[in-house]
């Protein structure tokens, strides 16, 4: 009898058996997940090879589970998942092309991933939405924006919205700040924003041809030093030609009016000479004042021309206006370590 149970148990199937066992433990081991409708099927070991996220802490007791269907049901985006699930089978997270960054980044946070286990590959794609996102907020700090300023926001700034009487001057301050600081509250604001513009950069212009030789007459005073050899003495100057004076007065009086005009309708005349921008035009136009006087004492010119030479500072005041000056000022102080980079190789070369 002993020979015979051996004999059975020699010829016993082992391996019908063990196959058996392995199929029915791998069909406890799998788990469904529908995921915004679309169901995916894997191993609760496959789950657990990425510890501490969601996905490795599935059981029957979650809310989400429905054991009538046999599947755990998750609302979000069907096409991230599976990406995400690849992550878990494959070990490599790569970054779909087909969503934006900022929705791949939050499907991960829910799930429980690394946002920085994306792969190189992807690394460059999947970063782009940060690099956009840091420069927009830079965008808002420099306030470029064309929004039209209404009347109704204008007379808040100067706190008449609630006054039931209003005099005629302070009806019409508001009306004349846009104007000429609004650039798109009006058309006649257009024109006149134009206008400053084409002043500050005819007045720069003339400035700097006024150095040139061709824009300068030669004037000589003759002094008879000995009247018996009848010798004479010529003391040339240079003097640059009067209509480059005339584009000054010119250029110079509207600024004069303009700054005038914007000191006295403002909110805050404090407000506004704090500025920098309001700043720099009262000290531009100041040295041009003060150049006048100096040549009708028939000082040096030195001095005269070192005060001139203060105006070029109106150029800042384009950053004030033009949206793309501000964008650019802010790209070379972004880049000045490596502006000084390149300007340091040169200098070696």
């Amino acid at each position: 009898m002993t020979n015979t149970f051996s004999h059975l148990w020699q010829n016993y199937p082992f391996d019908m058996y063990n196959s058996y066992i392995n199929k029915k433990e791998k069909s406890n081991d799998r788990v469904i997940i529908n995921v915004g409708g679309v169901r995916h099927e894997t191993y609760k070991s496959t789950l657990r090879k990425i510890p501490a996220t969601r996905l490795s802490r599935l059981t029957e007791a979650l809310g989400n589970y429905d054991p009538e269907l046999n599947e755990y049901f998750f609302d979000r985006h069907p096409g991230v998942f599976e990406n995400i699930l690849n992550y878990y089978r494959c070990g490599k997270l790569h970054y779909p092309t087909d969503v934006c960054g900022p929705l791949f980044e939050n499907e991960l946070d829910y799930w429980g991933l690394d946002p920085d286990q994306v792969e190189p590959c992807c690394w460059m794609t999947y970063t782009k939405h940060r690099d956009t996102k840091d420069i927009m907020l830079i965008l808002d700090k420099l306030d470029i924006d064309d929004v039209k300023i209404t009347r109704k926001e204008a007379y808040k700034k100067f706190k008449l919205d609630n006054s039931k009487e209003i005099k005629w001057w302070n009806k019409i301050r508001p009306i004349i700040w846009l104007t000429f600081e609004e650039q798109y509250s009006s058309y006649i604001a257009r024109i006149i924003y134009t206008m400053s513009i084409s002043f500050i950069l005819l007045s720069i212009i003339t400035f700097c041809l006024k150095t040139e030789n061709f824009m300068k007459v030669n004037s000589a005073n003759h002094t008879n030093v000995n009247s018996t050899l009848n010798n004479t003495l010529s003391t040339v100057k240079s003097r640059v030609y009067d209509y480059s004076h005339i584009i000054e007065y010119i250029c110079n009086s509207w600024f004069t009016l303009e700054l005038m005009i914007r000191l006295f309708v403002c909110p805050s005349q404090l407000q506004f000479l704090k500025q920098p921008h309001n700043i720099i035009d009262f000290v531009a136009t100041a040295s041009f004042y003060i150049d006048i006087i100096l040549r009708y004492l028939d000082k040096r010119d030195s001095i005269v021309e070192l005060l001139s030479i203060i105006r070029i500072l109106r150029l800042f005041k384009l950053t004030r206006r033009s949206p793309g000056i501000k964008i650019l000022i802010h790209t070379f102080s972004a880049s000045a370590h490596e502006l000084s980079l390149l300007i340091f190789v040169l200098l070696l070369g």
